[in-house]
Order: structure tokens, then sequence, then C-alpha cells
């Protein structure tokens, strides 16, 4: 991971409700949010020293600027995402269109399969998966097919917790972070089995989008409010920084909803 894609938050709004963080009567800061946007930026670049690539937001599509839902990247092909509601369909068209004009392979699944890429993390070589609110469980097999990686089925529970990148963390190849009660039953002990280790989130971090966070090279970037986890991040060897992106909150996202890894 070198570069990063976002996308600038000139029309970021909440004027729909499609999830339980939005409630359009509550006015967004879009003075804050692009401040907290470009201050989020300027962390990637001088911490972690990535490059940012930026994509203009379009109006009219408020929920643009969460780039890590737009589909997933593998071997310089794009898998756009099929977005569950239809507020948010456009989005993912627009990004295929900035890939295919820098040379990816742009590719769908059958409409009829919902996915987003905020259900999908690339993990020692394997694939994490998120089903329950946002994408179908069939998605799995057809990204199985395109990658051909291990594509890991995990089912989330908590409608607050609606896409998989917002429950786990991982920290390196072989061990992460993730909060027990986004998951049912059964995955949680999946998940136990196909880490080396596990540091369980409390809800009230996962709320706070701790776990939705970027790390390069032990070095963490987490929304503001972390609580319980730092010490265990710290002991681990991490430098992590803080950055305070609650008028993205608004609409149920955090620092790695952010951005997406090309």
């Amino acid at each position: 991971m070198e570069n990063l894609l976002m996308c600038s938050p000139n029309y970021y709004d909440v004027t729909y409700s499609i999830n339980p963080w939005m409630h359009p009567e509550l006015e967004v800061d879009r003075t804050l949010a692009s401040e907290q946007w470009q201050n989020l930026v300027e962390l990637i670049k001088n911490f972690l020293g990535l490059k940012v690539e930026v994509l203009t937001q379009r109006q009219g599509l408020p929920d643009m600027v969460f780039s890590a839902d737009q589909g997933i990247i593998f071997d310089k092909t794009f898998i756009q995402a099929n977005f569950r509601y239809p507020q948010r369909r456009e989005e993912a068209k627009l990004y295929a269109s900035w890939f295919k004009k820098r040379g990816y392979k742009v590719i769908h699944l059958p409409q009829k399969i919902k996915f987003e890429g905020g259900d999908f993390l690339f993990w020692n070589d394997k694939i994490l998966a998120g089903f329950g609110f946002r994408t179908d469980k069939a998605s799995h097999k057809e990204i199985a097919k395109i990658t051909g990686k291990k594509v890991i089925s995990l089912e989330l529970i908590d409608p607050f917790l609606y896409h998989l990148d917002m429950t786990v963390f991982p920290i390196d190849d072989q061990n992460l972070i993730y909060y027990p009660g986004a998951f049912s039953k059964e995955t949680r002990k999946l998940i136990e089995k196909e880490a080396k280790s596990t540091v369980k989130a409390t809800r009230k971090d996962t709320l706070n989008f701790a776990l939705n966070a970027l790390v390069h090279k032990k070095k963490i970037i987490t929304a503001k409010g972390l609580n319980g986890l730092l010490s265990d991040l710290i002991a681990k060897g991490f430098k992590i920084v803080e950055s305070d992106v609650s008028e993205f909150k608004k609409a149920g996202g955090g620092v790695h909803c952010l951005i997406f890894s090309i």
C-alpha cells in the first residue's frame, strides 16, 4: 500500500437515512467536515508517508466521500460495488470511470448480488468478508472466483456496525482487533480460529470508530476517542495518531471509510 484514493467532501451532507447513524434533521458542519478531511489527508502524507490521489465529489451524491465502500481492487482490476441502497449506486460508476481511465480493468458482479467494499478486508493472503446488512453472502463465492483467494465469511448482527471494516481491524498479517458483539457466535469462533492472536475491543471504542482505522508499517491513524485499545497497541510497538472525523460519523463513517487503497 503506497497510494490511497480519497474523495473531496465538497458536497458531503446527510440528506437521507440508510443506517442508524444518519439523522437528516441534524445539520452537518460542512466547513468543519472539510477541515477534518484535509487534516486526515495531511496525516496520511506526513505521518504514514503515503501518497493521496483525490477524486472530486459530484453534487447530489453526499456519501461519495466514503471511498472504501466503492468496491475492491485485485491485480489491477476494480470490482465495482453493487450498493444495497439506490441512493449510493451512482457513486460506484464514477469511481469505476476513474479507475478505467488509469488502465484498470473494471468488472461487475451480477446486479442481483449486493456487495460493498466496506465488507471486504485483505488479510494474510486471504479475504475477510462480511455479510448480513449491505453485502450478500453469495458475493463471497464470486469474489473468491475472481481473486483465487480464500474468502472467510463473517456474519454481522449489529445494525450500527453494518460494514466489516467498522468491526475488525487487522494490525498485521497474523493479528487483529475485533468487537465480538458485532458477530454471530459461530463467526466469533471462526475469527479466533483464523487469527494467531486477537485483541477484543469494547463496544464503546467500536462505536467511536476505533477499528475503522488505517495501519501502515506499525503506524496507525484512528478516529479521535480511543480508550481501552491505546495501551494494548502501544505495548505491541505501534505509534498511534488520532484524527477527528466526527462530522463523518454523522453518516456512519470513520477514518478507513474515507480511504481506498490502490
